[in-house]
């Protein structure tokens, strides 16, 4: 199988990282991806949260619920800052004859080499970059690619046209009480709303 993995914090999740992970699926003819909420993230300085992780898991699972997605409590159930070689190693062991492609924003592609142990996640699957065909220089994401980590293993830049939202901005909306019918799913806003989520700064 084709297995793509496409982590994040998901806080919350919302259609801008739907339609990111169903443009991949068919871009890298994948037979299965996995979303993977982290428990913390070693990119997120703040930590503090009202947000629990079981409610952002629970929201993936609402928004991903069909039968090629797996939502994956992989990271969430080490309650540790969650470092990507390490869910790459485990995938591995649990589908030792499969393919994996990471999936991840161009903004982090041009700092990849300062991830922990990134050759070995070069090693574990194929690195694959969103491009925002609007914004980012492809010959730069290009040249830093083939200049830093293709020698550690296949580096893939794929073109994408992304849904702008962010869940920054979506958690201002919704501390603010503002419409946000338009950027999240309606069984995860119906969460939001029934457990009183974001109601505070």
């Amino acid at each position: 199988m084709r297995i793509g993995i496409y982590g994040g914090s998901f806080n919350p999740v919302h259609r801008g990282h739907k339609h990111l992970a169903d443009t991949m699926c068919a871009k890298l003819n994948l037979d299965k991806c996995i979303i993977m909420p982290a428990f913390v993230s070693p990119f997120k300085t703040d930590k503090k949260s009202s947000v629990t992780a079981q409610d952002r898991f629970r929201m993936c699972e609402l928004a991903f619920s069909e039968a090629n997605y797996e939502v994956s409590d992989l990271e969430i159930a080490k309650n540790e800052t969650s470092y990507t070689v390490n869910t790459l190693t485990a995938l591995k062991e649990r589908y030792p004859d499969d393919e994996l492609f990471l999936i991840i924003g161009s903004d982090m592609l041009l700092s990849f080499n300062r991830w922990y142990r990134w050759q070995d996640i070069l090693k574990l699957a194929t690195l694959c970059a969103v491009s925002r065909c609007d914004e980012d220089p492809l010959q730069e994401l290009e040249d830093f690619a083939e200049s830093h980590l293709r020698k550690e293993g296949e580096v893939l830049i794929l073109p994408f046209s992304p849904l702008v939202v962010s869940s920054t901005l979506l958690r201002e909306k919704l501390k603010n009480g503002e419409d946000t019918s338009a950027f999240l799913h309606p069984a995860v806003k119906d969460y939001i709303q029934q457990n009183n989520l974001y109601i505070e700064g």
